[in-house]
């Protein structure tokens, strides 16, 4: 187990979160604290940083569990855990998109509880280390000068950034699935073609060779090349790097249709590198005679999957985007190239499809003359958007009867508190309560008990929150006509079309009847929690003012200790303990320690011997904590765990590891661990220490002890080793700080990524 792992808690309901901290205390984790909504365990995350969270999925609030997970796994890298016992489809089809570590139904079971704990907190280690390594090794590729391709079945899969220049592309698009042979000169594809499949069906390298390469614009390069067999995406693959040597002219190239054309294009490709590949928007920059010169990834995106057209450009404007009208445009056009910026919002019909996009037109000004020779074209796509208003327009003509007929009361408010809307629910109950006909205008202040204008108290506290962009959620006891009864409010924020907060809406809610029940059912759980007689633990209740007496405990308490209930109940907690623990310590001055700690809130498990009703002793495991039951008055309550079998199973283990130690010592010949990238992780010399120390051993690579068909050998046998798990033999001769000696290696199989040799010497 993870010992000493910090767990939060988000759940709205107070009982549940008890329950959770009395098993995690047992579980052996520390209870950093819980949280009734998402809002406020935001706040405290950089302060708490536990590692991990148990999330309620439905919380009250502006944030669900859901979002909030995200915000938490994105901001602070910490795994979540979502509780629920919402079994809906459509729940954790949404849970299955975020980056949880695991999804536990109400009630949750102790067990599952910790073993999901325990897989969440593994899983988030490795995921943390494969990212940490694919980091590294991603940065070491894209930073390298040297073209590095990954091929699957002759198909680029992948090219760094100095392989885009080598092909002179700015979009990695132009090359991904396209065949490298595509590229290859005709008179290089056999000795390319040779050197591939050697790689990819022996698992091996390619070796160095050269070969003759036409990169997009149809130049010819000479390149030396190598590669080796990896693995990519779970498929068979090749990784090539490539080195220019030198240029090869094509006819082509030595006759361009227009090399001016070509030089001007370049210097807007890298002008307009950053603008282009960074937008969201679709970009397309034009010249004088409205043809579509640059695009930019988004543009490709929106004329290949909006349009559904070849993604081509060098065409005119309304060739590509043939939506656009040619008479408005093109007017539109002879402005901009004047120096006028045009923003549009328009509405199209695309392939049967109505879209809604912003169109922004605006001039490009290049060279030292300052002349307007290029237009830009943008383009954003704000169909989602018009789509989410219109649902939400038909959503609220839809919901507008349920708000009318609801039994909770709402008020819409101004920020003076003038009422501007309410429902029936509003009407009926101002006029039960205040015998006042509910009218528009009227101020809100006038029907909240206890709250003046001219003095702000508790609700305007509340409210001004609201305005400020909160989602208040508050009860209040209220005496009305010497009755008490419970109101729950909530204050939310109204925004406009601008997306500014302009009023407040406020809902209330009688809960008399649940705060009854609520109460009820904490008082009827505070002394017995739900599952104190079904724990598989002993639990007994503790009372120290009155002299350590125990006032309750469960079956398992009379099971462990070979007592009847009515014998331990008022019998003292120290007589279930021998006199002196196995330390040498005294039991009650320990007791008295441990008790002192769990009063200061101290709350970790510790070990303790204690004494059955026949006297036989046996090992426990100890959780000590404070609770409060009637009349706010503390006791202890102590959960007590078995471990006897543990301790023997925890000998044993030391045992037969001292054992293994000491045949391992015994040894006299020379014992290497071997991973399989050929690194020395373990060493322990021969007697006569021959074959050098510890340090000149630990962290080199066999390749630094074997070169040539020896190296081969070694690695082909270690591999044999690796797949088969049959022992393999190794003779060979090491130049040795004693001198050439002649060694024999005996390699097994220790594990999936590791071997063992034994080496002696023979002669």
């Amino acid at each position: 187990m993870m010992k000493d792992k910090k767990i939060l808690v988000i759940e709205d309901d107070r009982m549940l979160s008890t329950i959770f901290k009395m098993f995690l205390s047992e579980l052996g984790y520390s209870f950093v604290g819980f949280f009734m909504d998402a809002e406020e365990a935001l706040e405290k995350m950089p302060e708490l940083r536990p590692d991990a969270v148990l999330m309620d999925i439905h919380l009250p609030g502006k944030i669900d569990g859901i979002r909030a997970a995200e915000i938490i796994y994105q901001k602070y890298d910490i795994p979540v855990i979502y509780l629920t016992s919402d079994t809906k489809e459509a729940t954790w089809q949404r849970a299955l998109t975020t980056n949880s570590y695991g999804y536990l139904l109400k009630p949750v079971n102790k067990a599952l509880l910790g073993i999901t704990i325990e897989m969440a907190l593994a899983k988030h280690f490795y995921d943390k280390e494969i990212k940490r390594r694919e980091s590294r090794y991603r940065t070491l590729i894209e930073d390298s000068p040297d073209t590095i391709v990954v091929l699957t079945d002759n198909k680029i899969e992948f090219v760094n950034y100095a392989g885009l220049k080598l092909f002179e592309t700015l979009y990695i698009e132009e090359l991904l699935e396209k065949n490298i042979f595509d590229f290859v000169d005709s008179e290089s594809q056999s000795i390319v073609q040779e050197k591939i499949a050697h790689a990819v069906s022996n698992k091996t390298k390619t070796g160095t060779f050269t070969f003759i390469l036409h990169n997009i614009n149809k130049k010819s390069l000479t390149i030396e090349a190598m590669g080796s067999h990896i693995e990519f995406k779970n498929k068979c693959s090749v990784q090539m790097i490539f080195r220019r040597i030198a240029d090869f002219s094509s006819p082509a190239e030595n006759n361009p249709p227009d090399k001016a054309y070509t030089s001007e294009l370049s210097t807007d490709q890298h002008a307009f590198n950053a603008l282009l590949n960074s937008s969201q928007e679709a970009i397309f920059l034009l010249d004088k005679k409205e043809k579509v010169i640059l695009g930019n990834k988004a543009g490709r995106r929106f004329v290949s999957n909006i349009l559904r057209r070849e993604t081509s450009f060098d065409k005119p404007v309304f060739e590509i985007l043939n939506f656009l009208d040619k008479i408005e445009f093109q007017s539109l056009f002879v402005n901009t190239f004047q120096g006028i910026t045009h923003y549009l919002s328009r509405v199209f019909l695309i392939n049967d499809q109505k879209y809604f996009f912003k169109i922004t037109i605006f001039p490009l000004v290049t060279g030292n003359d300052k002349n307007i020779d290029k237009i830009c074209v943008s383009i954003f796509d704000l169909s989602d958007k018009k789509n989410t208003e219109i649902e939400l327009q038909q959503i609220k003509t839809d919901i507008l009867p349920l708000f009318d007929s609801s039994i909770q009361r709402f008020y819409l408010v101004e920020f003076d508190y003038t009422i501007v809307a309410f429902n029936k629910a509003a009407a009926n109950i101002i006029r039960d309560e205040f015998n006042h006909n509910l009218e528009k205008g009227d101020n809100l202040l006038d029907f909240i008990p206890f709250e003046k204008k001219d003095q702000p108290g508790f609700f305007i506290e509340k409210f001004v929150q609201a305005r400020q962009g909160e989602h208040v959620i508050y009860r209040q006891r209220l005496n009305i006509d010497g009755q008490e009864q419970w109101a729950e409010a909530h204050l939310e924020p109204v925004l406009n079309e601008k997306g500014e907060i302009y009023r407040v809406l406020m809902w209330t809610l009688d809960v008399s009847k649940e705060k009854l029940s609520e109460d009820a059912l904490i008082e009827s759980q505070k002394k017995y929690y739900s599952l104190f007689s079904e724990a598989s633990d002993a639990i007994i209740i503790v009372d120290h003012e009155q002299g350590d007496v125990m006032l309750d405990c469960n079956s398992k308490s009379c099971e462990l200790f070979g007592y009847k209930k009515e014998e331990m109940l008022g019998m003292n907690l120290l007589l279930l303990s021998p006199p002196k623990q196995p330390s040498g310590s005294a039991s009650d001055e320990k007791r008295d320690r441990k008790i002192k700690e769990a009063y200061e809130g101290i709350s970790k498990p510790f070990y303790w011997c204690y004494k059955r009703k026949g006297g036989e002793l046996f090992d426990a495991e100890v959780s000590l904590t404070v609770i409060k039951l009637e009349n706010d008055k503390k006791y202890l309550y102590a959960m007590i765990r078995d471990i006897s079998e543990r301790k023997k199973l925890e000998k044993s283990l030391i045992d037969q590891q001292q054992k293994v130690k000491s045949l391992f010592e015994a040894i006299p010949d020379a014992v290497f661990i071997i991973n399989k990238e050929g690194l020395y992780t373990d060493y322990k010399a021969d007697i006569k220490n021959s074959l050098g120390s510890y340090d000149m051993i630990i962290g080199r690579n066999i390749e630094q002890f074997f070169k040539g068909e020896k190296l081969a050998e070694v690695k082909n046998k270690m591999n044999s080793v690796l797949e088969t798990g049959e022992v393999q033999t190794a003779i060979y001769d090491l130049n040795t700080r004693k001198g050439v000696k002649k060694l024999e290696a005996r390699i097994s199989k220790l594990n999936e990524n590791e071997v063992l040799s034994i080496v002696r010497e023979i002669g």
